[in-house]
């Protein structure tokens, strides 16, 4: 999918600029990941896209730019997530449609997981209406596992005293696995820890104590 970002351009070609911006996005990531935002500079950045620091400023407009086109290319990440979700609401029993849902989300963090870790670092120097792309995002995440809770409160599935907090508790334990990988995965593969927080999230809000009666 194409970047579409409202950035300064110097160029007036709309497929190659949305070519070497996904190309900086992809090498800028990796720069700015390993040294981090404020010790990262723009020439650096332009070496690992293989431009001149000139070039590099004909598709941004600042280094801050980057955290657009990084935005951008993480919500198309999450746009197959966003899709399944809304089809196991419409199709599936609550139990089952929060299980799955929880299962793609987990899988989803997990293929972009320095990405993950990179934002809970580097959101305080996002400029304010980054800082607010990014939280709107999460808070679409959350929406869509308090729908499903919610959901399954009303059919009698769940029984649940806040089912906000408890959509942001799933949210923050699949985070838990990129922000806290190093120790995790001493202990667990990623399907063993998606399984058993499956497990602990439906044992605790489910009337019959878990997935027993639905696999």
């Amino acid at each position: 999918m194409a970047l579409k970002t409202k950035i300064r351009t110097y160029s007036a070609d709309s497929d190659l600029i949305a070519r070497r911006r996904q190309e900086i996005a992809i090498a800028a990531f990796h720069a700015l990941a390993k040294k981090g935002f404020d010790r990262t500079s723009v020439r650096e950045i332009a070496k690992a896209c293989h431009m001149a620091q000139g070039t590099i400023y004909y598709y941004i407009g600042s280094k801050k730019d980057i955290f657009d086109l990084l935005l951008t290319q993480a919500k198309a990440h999450y746009e197959e997530f966003f899709e399944k979700a809304d089809a196991y609401f419409k199709t599936l029993s609550p139990t089952q449609a929060l299980k799955q849902t929880i299962e793609d989300f987990y899988r989803k963090l997990d293929e972009r997981q320095d990405f993950a870790l990179f934002c809970y670092q580097e959101a305080k120097n996002m400029s304010p209406s980054q800082q607010k792309t990014l939280l709107d995002w999460d808070r679409s995440v959350v929406d869509v596992f308090r729908r499903l809770l919610t959901k399954g409160c009303a059919s009698g599935e769940f029984v649940i005293a806040d089912v906000t907090l408890v959509a942001h508790h799933i949210v923050v334990d699949s985070a838990m696995w990129a922000v806290r990988r190093w120790f995790l995965r001493e202990y667990y593969t990623l399907e063993e820890y998606i399984r058993k927080e499956v497990q602990f999230i439906l044992a605790a809000i489910c009337r019959d104590g878990g997935i027993s009666n639905e696999g």
